[in-house]
């Protein structure tokens, strides 16, 4: 009968149940714990196993045996088949072994006390390699293969060979001093290496010492000659003599241990036969790798022979830099054109720029007479571009009186009136991106004699996609002109600010508006504006507007001065309704005599109606103010007032007008009506342009001034004529 216990208990060969596991205890240890047992199902974390334990479990059906061995603890069982191994499972001893089937040894541990390096075994799917690896907590593990006495380590392979890394193959070893073979996939021996090597020393006094204890190579010259490079195959390797060297900063010194002014030189010589104009005498290139491992030139520097001419050879000396994988020239020493540099390639823009944000500084030697000159060698012009909202300054660290200068000269030949001697352009772009000239400032030669020169300077803006004249200094007065040609000139403040026109600080000073020709002096205020003219003498007088007739004596019927008012009619034509002159009466020194006389215009012409003369005042002309008059329905139109107001009672009311005085003026409103729709109908004695004038709404009116020798003008007014 089976026994419930829930601990190991010694019962040899007794069925225990063990937390609800039944099994058979074979055997004990000498602790009570069980050492071997069998039953149909594997214990899971049971207590009272022996560490290393054997169960043997038997298939229910198949009655299939198989053991399993404690790899737990006495307090928690984990069995595992026996011949499975998991990690840490397998534990060696030093000198331990595997042996094979017949006994001998296959594998011999060895030990080492607190190793952490070890070999990791890993097998291959098809098509691939297993591998044995060196692991452990090192970040660098090597792999130590070691022969016992005079054994050599063997690589078997029947075509592949030793691949280390991915490179080529090697299949042997040669021993070969004279190289023969040129094999690629076999090493040479130590020996056969030395022997090869100073058999090519021995065959050449090119190189004494090679590869000393500072891995430099250094070549002594000992009889003052020189040290040559010489590629003799033109036809398989024609490019150049090659020094290769692998490190990184590693160098190539040329030195010179001669301590006079001449250090060490590096000469690049063409020889062979003579050059011709355009031969590259000597080339010095600069080649690296790209990302893809190909190799790039990524400068060169290019000697090129100009004049070949043995009494005044020249020569160019080219610098090139890879941009976008093509050697584009960035710079060029001409020795036949200019004593200076060439910068770009001919084609595109060159630039000059200094390194970041720094300054580029251009500057002349340490002597007094030097300049810095921006020559056009053609005719497109110089651009000074400065970045977004940077600025060209031009900067004098002179101390004196005088600062910097910015001097256009035109030189090249003798200049000729209506020359331009200089020009400054302002351009931009609108808004399709084309460029636009949007102001010039030109000095213009007048009188190009040496004797007398004479310069005018005119300065012009874009008006509507063309450039006119705004300004202009002249010689022939000390003074501005201000608009071009055909154009009027303006002077006008900025904005609401008033436009002060102001003398010197001395007290003879005047403020002339002088017309140059034959025109007027015209002072024109926007909208309603006010022409003021302001005294700022605090004193008994106030400002005052002085006509002066001057050039000249004046005689009697002069007009010394004239004030015209003018304004637009109907037609948007200029007309004058009024004036005042001054007219000189007596010229003479002694007894100077002038009238005043007013005018106004009457009918389209400027009729006199006030004199004022040295013996008194005149009137001319009538005018007859008196009360308004009226009519209502049909009816006169009265003459004896200024105004006259119509009222109608029906639909063309007739109205008659007599003849008035020359002069007199009449003003016809229609102010009333009986009923909506009225009109009248207005028949003149003598009316000039028509017979009638017709009121045909509330509002209309007829400005009617009367000539004698044409009756009454109608001049203003809504009413229709007819």
């Amino acid at each position: 009968m089976a026994k419930s216990i829930n601990r190991a208990v010694r019962v040899g060969y007794d069925v225990v149940n063990i937390s609800g596991t039944v099994v058979k205890v074979i055997e004990y240890d000498s602790s009570g714990n069980i050492r071997r047992a069998e039953g149909l199902t594997v214990p899971a974390s049971l207590a009272g196993f022996a560490k290393g334990g054997q169960f043997v479990k038997t298939d229910a059906s198949s009655g299939t045996k198989a053991i399993y061995e404690n790899q737990g603890t006495t307090s928690s069982s984990s069995f595992d088949l026996m011949g499975s191994a998991g990690p840490a499972e397998v534990i060696a001893t030093d000198g331990a072994s595997f042996l094979d089937d017949a006994g001998n040894e296959e594998l011999t541990w060895g030990v080492t006390g607190s190793a952490i390096n070890n070999f990791k075994m890993a097998n291959a799917a098809t098509g691939n390699n297993p591998v044995l690896s060196a692991v452990g907590d090192d970040a660098a593990v090597g792999i130590g293969i070691t022969v016992k006495g005079s054994g050599a380590v063997v690589v078997t392979a029947a075509t592949g060979g030793l691949d280390i890394n991915g490179t080529t193959a090697v299949v042997g070893v040669l021993d070969e001093d004279a190289m023969g073979s040129d094999s690629d996939t076999n090493l040479a021996t130590q020996q056969s290496i030395k022997a090869y090597v100073d058999a090519q020393v021995a065959s050449s006094d090119s190189l004494q010492e090679a590869y000393d204890v500072g891995n430099t190579i250094t070549v002594a010259d000992t009889i003052n000659t020189s040290l040559v490079f010489t590629q003799n195959d033109t036809t398989n390797n024609p490019d150049a003599v090659q020094i290769n060297n692998a490190g990184t900063g590693d160098e190539l010194q040329l030195t010179s241990t001669n301590g006079g002014a001449t250090g060490a030189k590096l000469a690049i010589v063409h020889t062979g036969g003579s050059q011709l104009s355009g031969d590259i005498t000597g080339r010095i290139l600069f080649t690296g790798q790209d990302d893809a491992s190909a190799a790039e030139d990524y400068a060169q520097i290019d000697c090129i022979a100009g004049d070949v001419t043995a009494a005044n050879p020249d020569g160019t000396l080219i610098f090139y830099v890879n941009s976008a994988g093509t050697l584009t020239q960035r710079m060029q020493m001409d020795g036949d054109t200019i004593n200076g540099v060439f910068v770009g390639d001919g084609v595109s823009e060159g630039a000059l720029h200094s390194q970041g944000s720094q300054d580029l500084n251009l500057g002349t030697g340490s002597g007094t007479g030097g300049a810095i000159l921006l020559g056009d060698g053609a005719a497109s012009g110089i651009t000074l571009t400065p970045d977004t909202t940077g600025d060209v300054t031009v900067e004098s660290t002179d101390g004196g009186a005088v600062g910097a200068q910015l001097i256009l000269n035109h030189a090249g030949g003798s200049q000729t009136a209506a020359d331009v001697a200089g020009r400054i352009t302002f351009q931009g772009e609108d808004d399709a991106v084309a460029a636009e000239d949007y102001a010039r400032i030109d000095v213009v030669v007048v009188d190009a004699a040496a004797a007398n020169p004479d310069g005018r300077m005119s300065f012009y803006t874009d008006v509507a996609g063309t450039l006119a004249e705004q300004l202009r200094l002249d010689d022939s007065f000390a003074g501005i002109q201000v608009g071009g040609s055909g154009v009027a000139g303006t002077v006008a403040s900025n904005g609401a600010a008033n436009l002060n026109l102001q003398t010197g600080s001395g007290t003879g000073g005047v403020i002339q508006l002088v017309d140059g020709a034959n025109g007027e002096v015209g002072i024109a205020p926007a909208g309603e504006g006010a022409v003021f003219i302001i005294g700022s003498d605090p004193g008994a007088r106030g400002a005052q507007l002085i006509l002066a007739h001057e050039g000249g004596s004046q005689a009697a019927s002069d007009v010394c001065g004239r004030i015209t008012f003018e304004g637009e009619d109907d037609a948007a034509a200029t007309e004058e309704y009024g004036r005042i002159d001054c007219v000189v009466t007596d010229a003479t020194a002694a007894n100077p005599d002038a009238d005043l006389i007013f005018y106004a215009n009457v009918a389209g012409s400027l009729t006199e109606h006030l004199r004022l003369t040295h013996g008194g005042i005149g009137i001319t002309g009538t005018e007859v103010f008196a009360t308004i008059t009226t009519s209502t329905g049909a009816g006169a139109v009265g003459i004896t007032g200024r105004i006259h107001e119509i009222t109608t009672t029906g639909t063309g009311d007739a109205l008659t007008l007599a003849n008035g005085s020359a002069g007199q003026k009449l003003t016809i409103l229609y102010v009333a009506e009986a009923a909506g729709g009225d009109t009248a109908v207005l028949t003149p004695t003598t009316l000039a342009g028509g017979s009638t004038i017709t009121f045909n709404a509330l509002g209309d009116s007829a400005e009617l001034t009367y000539s004698s020798t044409g009756g009454w003008y109608m001049h203003g007014g809504t009413a229709a004529i007819a």
